[in-house]
């Protein structure tokens, strides 16, 4: 357990982020695939919706894209179910992983803040 007696005066229980993800300010990341619990919809971290995971992979042999389809996705060229871990779970590729690329899920403003040639593109 942390102590509290650090000598600052700081409420450690109360979201610091709140609203973060809303999608009526801006930026919006938020995409709603399955996976892991919002830490910014309220001063209770506990409670957060479904927000989604990431995963970053290198398509090798030929899969150049996939759709979403639930909580998997399905490459267009073979046909084949992928998990959110970048195995195949599914189709004639079941058992193949995807090769994983080095990634990191950041806020924004931390990750701009060290990065500050990072360019931001909208849809």
């Amino acid at each position: 357990m942390l102590s509290r007696a650090t000598g600052f005066s700081r409420q450690y229980g109360r979201n610091p982020y709140y609203g973060y993800d809303d999608p009526d300010t801006r930026p919006f990341f938020r995409r709603g695939d399955g996976g892991q619990n919002s830490a910014l919809e309220g001063a209770d971290t506990s409670k957060g919706g479904d927000v989604g995971s990431v995963g970053a992979f290198r398509a090798d042999g030929g899969i150049s894209s996939f759709r979403a389809d639930g909580p998997s996705f399905i490459d267009l060229s073979a046909g084949s179910e992928w998990d959110i871990t970048g195995r195949a779970i599914s189709g004639p590729l079941a058992g193949e992983r995807l090769t994983v690329v080095p990634h990191l899920d950041t806020f924004w403003f931390a990750w701009s803040t060290y990065q500050s040639g990072t360019t931001l593109f909208e849809r």
